[in-house]
């Protein structure tokens, strides 16, 4: 199912007013992998090689991507994966480590309340219009 620019902000605008329910269109994003991605990725070549895989958290394609792979196609239900998948990745170029985990809500390193809060955005904004 594919949403134009404007059904995906009039979803954008009901979760924010929290007039929104998930099992309406699709199901969440999840701001990390939940599978062992660590565990299968040494059993695959990726190098130069082309890859089918799930959206959702990103973090399949962009560890397919530091282990080669050239042609990454992903597909979701969720129509907001492309999006999330930009903002990981300005966040990848711009911020630290520590940044990055917290800025996404890491259970590991979070201390905060607020993820995606405005400070860190701030930071990777400029470079969110560039790869947009």
């Amino acid at each position: 199912m594919e949403f134009s620019i404007e059904k995906k902000l009039e979803l954008a605008k009901q979760m924010c007013n929290r007039d929104y329910s998930h099992t309406q269109y699709f199901s969440y994003i999840y701001p990390f992998t939940t599978e062992n991605i660590v565990g299968y990725l040494p059993c695959f070549d990726f190098d130069g090689k082309s890859l089918l895989t799930v959206g959702s958290s990103c973090d399949q394609a962009l560890n397919a991507i530091l282990c080669g792979a050239k042609d990454i196609t992903v597909f979701d239900i969720c129509p907001f994966a492309r999006e999330y998948y930009y903002l990981k990745k300005a966040a990848i170029m711009t911020l630290t480590i520590n940044e990055y985990l917290m800025f996404l809500g890491s259970r590991e390193i979070c201390t905060l309340d607020n993820p995606f809060n405005l400070e860190l955005y701030a930071k990777i904004s400029r470079f969110l219009k560039e790869i947009n």
